[in-house]
């Protein structure tokens, strides 16, 4: 009979900018605007503890497509890409929860977010939670559902 070894394998996780701190008021923020569409729509600001939004999340293949995403309960986010070759780009900005869609406005970026900015959001509710669809890849989510690849879940 032969001896097999058992090697470990250990799991590294890159969180960018986890630790943030909620309001413990509570409170939320919300106005009413107008678009350039005419559809008046609600502006949810993303402070406090009953934000259901703010947190960790992941998106990726688990190989070379690894996006870690947090969105801080103070409007501003922070997205790293890592795959098997280390970090390959970082963008960090602000955003908006308008309705069910989270506006993203980068204010820097760099490596792979030069030319693959982060998209706008939808969020779909999902198993009790929140999953965060990029819409520049709405068309691969509708014909292949909720995965780890194809959505933003949430990590903690």
């Amino acid at each position: 009979m032969s001896q097999r070894t058992v090697i470990p394998t250990i799991a590294l996780v890159a969180c960018v900018g986890c630790g943030h701190v909620a309001d413990p008021s509570g409170s939320q923020q919300s106005t009413s605007v107008d678009s350039a569409d005419g559809v008046q729509r609600t502006v949810v600001a993303a402070t406090g503890s009953s934000n259901d939004i703010a947190g960790a999340y992941y998106r990726g293949d688990g190989t070379g497509f690894n996006l870690h995403l947090e969105l801080l309960a103070d409007g501003k986010y922070a997205c790293q890409w890592t795959g098997c070759g280390g970090v390959y780009g970082n963008c960090v900005g602000v955003w908006t929860r308008i309705d069910n869609q989270i506006e993203i406005k980068t204010t820097s970026a760099d490596g792979m977010f030069e030319e693959n900015a982060l998209s706008n959001l939808e969020i779909i509710p999902h198993d009790g939670g929140n999953i965060l669809v990029p819409q520049d890849d709405r068309a691969f989510f509708d014909e292949w559902g909720p995965s780890r690849y194809s959505c933003f879940s949430r990590t903690e």
